[in-house]
């Protein structure tokens, strides 16, 4: 729990600054949940705020897939059905005034005493040191591109959950420029500049290689009042890439979104003979989604996705066989490999090629207030296996919500979606936030 303790103790350490801001200006005022201090020159204002998940997840595990097989390696013999509780409290901190801001968000996961963990999913401070000007410095979630499940320009995103593209992901730590000048004639109304520096890895937890330092930009234009993004992202690591991003909205309840990305020297692994190989590739990657709502609020979601670095589904079913391979060989090393290996290169939600999203959304059917069922379809154009989900949220309170989900997993054997380690799952959460 020594994460938790250095999480709580910004939180603290926060909450002294937001205090000694309030001493500070000429007028207080107190609410349950900031502290809001003001004068003729500047507004400093501190909030804490978050959310409580608990979690009760019932699932169906799928003995005979290479996964789980691999997963569990070594392991007591468990039944099929198996269940799990979880608590999961968000807790951020926010201090912000005039020209400063400084921005907290943790992550905790408690299942047992000896199975709890905390991070800091972002950490950053900004300046404003003119009105069109912002410095940024410390861990970050961006949010690069207009699609809902999957983000081919997102060169500096957190790795999304294709089945739950909202879920809350660890940010990067970088310092960032952002330049914003808004026109108030002609086809350009607003003109966005952001560059971004993010410092390589650290060696031995304290230094990192120069060359290996990445650089990132963006230029925003809302032209006619269509939003477009060009990026680029420079690596040592990951190669380099140049891409562009836009959404129209080409009916009044009709919006359409794309991402266009061309990449070179981008490290692609595949598993040759039974073991890792890693080569650099050339190619592009590029998503093409709509949204639309009716006027009864029931939203749709459609989205098309190529990944030009992903498997073919050979290349898939041999990092199968592969694990089929090291398992019958009972060797704890090599099956320890293959398992680092599985986690570190193949467990992305979109490790293969093609792949279509679908989402309908209907806030209170039949007149059921405070209900609003989904369904979402993920499907692998290349293997034809699929994922879907149903979730259903109740929210009778402002600050409370309680969220019923069911999943199923189906594909033939060899298939993304057929040889995950489950292939059913039914999740209860209780929603708390303040």
């Amino acid at each position: 729990m020594k994460n938790a303790r250095h999480i709580f103790s910004i939180l603290i350490l926060f909450g002294s600054f937001a205090v000694k801001a309030a001493d500070e200006a000429t007028e207080l005022s107190i609410s349950s949940d900031s502290i809001v201090t003001a004068s003729e020159d500047s507004l400093a204002k501190f909030e804490i705020s978050g959310s409580l998940d608990t979690k009760y997840s019932v699932i169906k595990s799928q003995k005979s897939s290479s996964l789980y097989r691999l997963q569990n390696f070594g392991q007591p013999t468990v039944s099929d059905e198996l269940s799990q509780f979880i608590l999961e409290p968000y807790l951020n901190g926010d201090y912000v005034t005039k020209d400063i801001g400084f921005h907290v968000k943790t992550h905790s996961t408690y299942i047992s005493e000896q199975t709890s963990t905390s991070e800091l999913i972002e950490l950053n401070g900004s300046v404003n040191a003119m009105p069109t000007l912002t410095f940024t410095a410390g861990k970050k979630a961006y949010a690069w591109g207009k699609g809902y499940a999957f983000n081919p320009v997102g060169y500096i995103n957190p790795i999304k959950d294709s089945e739950n593209p909202e879920l809350a992901q660890a940010g990067l730590t970088s310092l960032a420029v952002d330049y914003t000048k808004s026109f108030e004639s002609g086809a350009l109304s607003t003109l966005g500049l952001t560059f971004i520096l993010i410092p390589s890895n650290k060696i031995q937890n304290r230094y990192g290689e120069l060359s290996q330092t990445d650089l990132a930009g963006k230029a925003y234009f809302l032209v006619n009042d269509i939003d477009v993004d060009l990026m680029a992202y420079n690596s040592a690591t990951v190669g380099n890439h140049l891409g562009f991003d836009f959404s129209n909205n080409i009916l009044t309840n009709l919006e359409v979104h794309g991402e266009f990305s061309q990449f070179t020297n981008a490290p692609k692994a595949t598993i040759d003979q039974n073991m890792l190989s890693i080569q650099n590739k050339d190619g592009n990657s590029y998503l093409l989604g709509l949204r639309y709502l009716d006027s009864s609020d029931t939203t749709v979601i459609f989205e098309y996705y190529h990944n030009g670095n992903g498997l073919a589904s050979d290349e898939f079913k041999q990092y199968l066989q592969y694990i089929d391979v090291t398992l019958s060989s009972g060797q704890s090393a090599a099956i320890q490999t293959a398992l680092s290996t599985s986690k570190n290169y193949f467990q992305k939600s979109a490790v293969i090629r093609d792949y279509l999203y679908f989402k309908v959304s209907k806030p209170e059917p039949f007149n059921w207030v405070y209900f609003t069922p989904s369904l979402y379809v993920l499907h692998n154009l290349n293997d034809q296996s699929f994922s879907v989900g149903i979730p259903m949220n109740y929210k009778p309170f402002t600050n409370f919500e309680f969220i019923l989900w069911p999943s199923f997993l189906v594909g033939s054997a060899s298939t993304q979606f057929g040889d995950k380690i489950l292939s059913q799952r039914l999740e209860a959460w209780l929603r708390y936030s303040f």
